[in-house]
């Protein structure tokens, strides 16, 4: 096998391989996607790997400095990278070789550490015990954090009996206030969906990854049919607001956040429970409420790890593999 630095003339190829052909491709894989970074905020290193003329996997990675050494790391722009692995490629023999190859390229361009966020199994069209297992026979150690998704196959139909009792009360008082769901398609409304969320992160002081101007991009140019917009309006106010990104049959909720100015209603809890009703309504498999995890999995936010769970959740386990050089 042979690496090729990724160029902007092997676009079409690189994402018709993750929608059509891989194991674990999925949309945050895509250059479409990872284009909608502005140039210049990382530097690209993503490669291809080639078994003669066929595409055997592809690499999404970027340049970063990770305790002061050169790393390769995949992605720092997207919640998972690589390796992404050609179906016809998935056996132990191959991936073996796919992950010496990409080692030995790593090492030649000088990087002094690789990083490697994998797909987690609920966007893979296979598992990933086979890759994984691949890496850590090859050396690598790895980190977790851990995430929380509905799994429709064994959510009971009446939604409401999925519900905890303590956020079951919240619920209703919610719905007792008359708290409105929406699907939002103005570009005004996506913005004050930003404006919510940037408010909400201020209590935690932090702010949202993606501004208003790039969610507007998804929604408009680069995922129209990818990504949903979401809100709770109380009184004709939006109370909370969120954003999905869709992967064939899982859907992906990000932000889900409230203005707490509207605390006593309870319009996040609202907006959970609509939003998981929209998602099976609308024939999604599975509904990922995203991890619950900082510093690479070392701090656990339990009070939202019982939010999630209180809604009938149920976990799954991410894991980024890394290695010195």
């Amino acid at each position: 096998m042979n690496i090729i630095s990724y160029e902007d003339k092997y676009e079409a190829q690189w994402d018709a391989f993750v929608n059509d052909t891989a194991v674990n491709g999925a949309l945050m894989h895509t250059r479409n996607f990872l284009a909608y970074h502005p140039k210049g905020k990382f530097e690209d290193c993503s490669c291809l790997i080639f078994d003669g003329d066929e595409l055997a996997g592809i690499v999404p990675a970027c340049v970063k400095t990770e305790a002061g050494k050169k790393a390769f790391f995949s992605h720092a722009g997207a919640s998972y990278g690589g390796i992404v692995v050609n179906h016809e490629y998935y056996n132990g023999k191959k991936v073996i070789e796919m992950v010496d190859t990409l080692e030995n390229f790593v090492k030649e361009a000088h990087f002094g550490q690789i990083i490697l966020k994998i797909t987690p199994d609920l966007f893979c069209r296979e598992k990933s015990d086979l890759l994984q297992y691949v890496l850590r026979y090859r050396g690598y150690s790895d980190y977790c954090e851990l995430a929380a998704y509905i799994d429709y196959a064994d959510y009971k139909q009446d939604l409401i009996a999925n519900i905890s009792s303590h956020r079951l009360r919240k619920l209703k008082t919610a719905l007792k206030n008359n708290l409105e769901f929406r699907i939002l398609t103005e570009d005004e409304d996506v913005r004050n969906i930003h404006a919510v969320i940037t408010k909400n992160y201020l209590k935690f002081e932090t702010k949202p990854i993606h501004s208003a101007e790039e969610m507007l991009d998804f929604k408009n140019k680069r995922l129209p049919d990818k990504v949903v917009f979401v809100a709770a309006y109380s009184g004709g106010t939006m109370a909370a607001g969120g954003m999905l990104f869709l992967f064939g049959k899982v859907a992906h909720a990000q932000y889900l956040s409230q203005d707490y100015d509207f605390d006593d209603v309870f319009p996040n809890v609202y907006l959970y429970h609509k939003t998981i009703e929209w998602a099976r309504d609308h024939g999604f498999e599975k509904l990922s409420f995203g991890i619950n995890t900082t510093y690479r999995g070392a701090v656990l936010n339990t009070g939202l790890l019982d939010f999630k769970e209180s809604f009938g959740s149920k976990h799954a386990v991410n894991r980024t593999y890394y290695k010195e050089l």
